[in-house]
Protein backbone atom coordinates (compact mmCIF):
# COMPACT_ATOMS: atom_id res chain seq x y z
CA UNK A 1 0.00 0.00 0.00
CA UNK A 2 1.48 3.51 -0.87
CA UNK A 3 1.49 5.74 1.89
CA UNK A 4 0.15 9.15 1.24
CA UNK A 5 2.49 12.69 1.11
CA UNK A 6 1.18 14.44 4.66
CA UNK A 7 -0.15 17.29 2.65
CA UNK A 8 -2.29 14.45 0.44
CA UNK A 9 -3.01 12.86 3.51
CA UNK A 10 -4.36 16.00 5.64
CA UNK A 11 -6.46 16.73 2.69
CA UNK A 12 -7.93 13.32 2.55
CA UNK A 13 -8.29 13.42 6.03
CA UNK A 14 -10.37 16.82 6.37
CA UNK A 15 -12.49 15.82 3.29
CA UNK A 16 -13.69 12.56 5.48
CA UNK A 17 -14.79 14.59 8.54
CA UNK A 18 -18.44 14.76 8.79
CA UNK A 19 -20.76 17.46 7.47
CA UNK A 20 -21.18 17.67 11.19
CA UNK A 21 -17.34 18.21 12.07
CA UNK A 22 -16.46 20.52 9.19
CA UNK A 23 -19.92 22.84 10.57
CA UNK A 24 -18.49 22.92 13.75
CA UNK A 25 -14.88 24.84 11.94
CA UNK A 26 -15.33 28.57 11.86
CA UNK A 27 -16.99 29.20 8.67
CA UNK A 28 -17.75 32.53 7.74
CA UNK A 29 -21.59 32.76 7.86
CA UNK A 30 -23.56 35.82 7.46
CA UNK A 31 -27.34 37.20 8.13
CA UNK A 32 -28.55 39.82 6.10
CA UNK A 33 -32.23 41.10 7.03
CA UNK A 34 -33.96 41.59 3.51
CA UNK A 35 -36.01 45.09 3.40
CA UNK A 36 -39.15 43.51 2.46
CA UNK A 37 -39.57 40.79 5.12
CA UNK A 38 -37.06 38.05 6.21
CA UNK A 39 -33.50 37.19 6.62
CA UNK A 40 -31.14 35.32 3.98
CA UNK A 41 -27.96 33.99 5.35
CA UNK A 42 -24.95 31.91 3.97
CA UNK A 43 -21.52 30.44 4.16
CA UNK A 44 -19.18 32.56 2.04
CA UNK A 45 -17.08 29.63 2.33
CA UNK A 46 -19.37 27.21 0.21
CA UNK A 47 -19.88 28.42 -3.54
CA UNK A 48 -24.10 29.00 -3.72
CA UNK A 49 -24.84 27.98 -0.11
CA UNK A 50 -27.24 29.61 0.84
CA UNK A 51 -30.79 29.86 2.86
CA UNK A 52 -33.67 31.92 3.77
CA UNK A 53 -36.33 32.26 6.39
CA UNK A 54 -38.85 34.76 7.67
CA UNK A 55 -36.72 35.26 10.88
CA UNK A 56 -33.14 34.73 11.72
CA UNK A 57 -32.92 31.89 13.87
CA UNK A 58 -35.47 30.40 10.62
CA UNK A 59 -32.67 31.55 8.09
CA UNK A 60 -29.70 30.34 10.33
CA UNK A 61 -31.53 26.49 10.79
CA UNK A 62 -32.39 26.14 7.34
CA UNK A 63 -28.70 27.35 6.54
CA UNK A 64 -27.46 24.87 8.82
CA UNK A 65 -29.48 21.89 6.99
CA UNK A 66 -28.46 23.50 3.50
CA UNK A 67 -24.72 23.49 4.43
CA UNK A 68 -24.87 20.26 5.63
CA UNK A 69 -26.39 19.11 1.96
CA UNK A 70 -23.78 21.39 0.35
CA UNK A 71 -20.80 19.17 2.17
CA UNK A 72 -22.52 16.25 1.57
CA UNK A 73 -23.05 16.32 -2.35
CA UNK A 74 -19.48 18.38 -2.47
CA UNK A 75 -17.53 15.12 -0.55
CA UNK A 76 -19.73 12.34 -2.92
CA UNK A 77 -18.48 13.99 -5.64
CA UNK A 78 -14.83 13.87 -4.87
CA UNK A 79 -14.59 17.66 -4.37
CA UNK A 80 -12.35 19.15 -1.33
CA UNK A 81 -14.45 21.32 1.29
CA UNK A 82 -13.03 24.69 1.26
CA UNK A 83 -10.98 25.84 4.48
CA UNK A 84 -13.00 28.65 6.69
CA UNK A 85 -11.43 31.57 5.63
CA UNK A 86 -10.70 32.40 9.15
CA UNK A 87 -7.47 29.85 8.66
CA UNK A 88 -6.04 32.27 6.03
CA UNK A 89 -5.20 34.50 8.92
CA UNK A 90 -7.64 36.82 7.62
CA UNK A 91 -11.39 37.40 7.50
CA UNK A 92 -13.46 39.87 4.90
CA UNK A 93 -16.55 41.51 5.81
CA UNK A 94 -18.54 43.54 3.92
CA UNK A 95 -20.32 45.70 6.25
CA UNK A 96 -22.48 47.68 3.48
CA UNK A 97 -24.79 45.58 1.49
CA UNK A 98 -24.04 45.98 -1.95
CA UNK A 99 -27.76 46.30 -4.42
CA UNK A 100 -29.67 43.35 -4.71
CA UNK A 101 -28.31 43.04 -8.89
CA UNK A 102 -24.87 43.32 -8.43
CA UNK A 103 -24.58 41.05 -5.10
CA UNK A 104 -26.82 38.49 -7.59
CA UNK A 105 -24.53 39.26 -10.45
CA UNK A 106 -21.97 38.65 -8.08
CA UNK A 107 -23.51 35.51 -6.98
CA UNK A 108 -23.65 34.10 -10.82
CA UNK A 109 -20.25 34.64 -10.98
CA UNK A 110 -18.52 33.24 -8.09
CA UNK A 111 -20.87 30.15 -9.19
CA UNK A 112 -19.25 30.29 -12.51
CA UNK A 113 -16.32 30.31 -11.73
CA UNK A 114 -17.02 28.15 -8.42
CA UNK A 115 -15.92 29.90 -5.78
CA UNK A 116 -17.28 31.38 -2.73
CA UNK A 117 -18.48 35.06 -3.19
CA UNK A 118 -16.19 35.47 -0.38
CA UNK A 119 -13.22 34.57 -2.67
CA UNK A 120 -14.93 36.19 -5.85
CA UNK A 121 -15.22 39.48 -4.13
CA UNK A 122 -11.55 39.02 -2.57
CA UNK A 123 -10.56 38.51 -6.22
CA UNK A 124 -12.74 41.55 -7.50
CA UNK A 125 -11.02 43.84 -5.10
CA UNK A 126 -7.66 42.49 -5.74
CA UNK A 127 -8.14 42.95 -9.18
CA UNK A 128 -9.16 46.23 -9.22
CA UNK A 129 -6.36 47.72 -6.58
CA UNK A 130 -3.69 45.80 -9.15
CA UNK A 131 -4.93 47.88 -12.33
CA UNK A 132 -4.90 50.88 -9.87
CA UNK A 133 -2.01 50.24 -8.87
CA UNK A 134 -0.66 49.67 -12.09
CA UNK A 135 -1.81 52.74 -13.89
CA UNK A 136 0.13 54.78 -11.32
CA UNK A 137 3.13 53.72 -11.93
CA UNK A 138 2.51 53.65 -15.42
CA UNK A 139 1.46 57.22 -15.17
CA UNK A 140 4.26 57.77 -12.54
CA UNK A 141 6.53 56.55 -15.23
CA UNK A 142 5.44 58.59 -17.98
CA UNK A 143 5.39 61.79 -15.82
CA UNK A 144 9.19 60.95 -15.07
CA UNK A 145 9.95 60.51 -18.90
CA UNK A 146 8.27 63.47 -19.98
CA UNK A 147 9.93 65.59 -16.83
CA UNK A 148 13.40 64.29 -18.17
CA UNK A 149 13.28 64.73 -21.89
CA UNK A 150 12.57 68.64 -22.91
CA UNK A 151 11.77 67.62 -26.49
CA UNK A 152 8.56 65.72 -24.93
CA UNK A 153 7.63 68.15 -22.85
CA UNK A 154 7.67 71.08 -25.57
CA UNK A 155 5.70 68.68 -27.54
CA UNK A 156 3.23 67.81 -25.15
CA UNK A 157 2.96 71.29 -23.66
CA UNK A 158 2.12 72.93 -27.76
CA UNK A 159 -0.25 69.58 -28.40
CA UNK A 160 -2.06 70.95 -25.16
CA UNK A 161 -2.36 74.37 -26.17
CA UNK A 162 -2.90 73.29 -30.00
CA UNK A 163 -6.24 71.37 -28.35
CA UNK A 164 -7.10 73.88 -25.87
CA UNK A 165 -7.13 76.56 -28.87
CA UNK A 166 -9.52 74.06 -31.16
CA UNK A 167 -6.53 73.32 -33.62
CA UNK A 168 -4.91 69.63 -33.83
CA UNK A 169 -1.01 70.05 -34.19
CA UNK A 170 -1.13 68.36 -37.64
CA UNK A 171 -3.92 70.09 -39.35
CA UNK A 172 -3.34 72.14 -42.14
CA UNK A 173 -7.30 73.73 -42.57
CA UNK A 174 -6.81 76.22 -39.90
CA UNK A 175 -10.26 77.19 -40.59
CA UNK A 176 -12.22 74.26 -39.06
CA UNK A 177 -11.62 74.24 -35.39
CA UNK A 178 -11.64 71.03 -33.68
CA UNK A 179 -15.58 71.37 -31.65
CA UNK A 180 -14.88 72.61 -28.12
CA UNK A 181 -16.28 70.38 -25.29
CA UNK A 182 -16.92 72.45 -21.71
CA UNK A 183 -17.43 70.60 -18.56
CA UNK A 184 -20.07 72.33 -16.19
CA UNK A 185 -20.13 71.23 -12.88
CA UNK A 186 -23.09 70.14 -11.68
Amino acid sequence: MRKLSTKASLKTAKNELSPERHLNQPYARILIPDPKGGFSAEILEFPGCFAEGDTADDAIDNLERTARSWIEVALSQGQEIPPPSASYGFCFRLVRRPPRELHKLAARKADRDRVSLNQCLLTAIATWVGADNLYQRLEDRLNRIVASNPEVRTTATKSSFEKAAGTTPHSEKKDKPMRKISHHAG
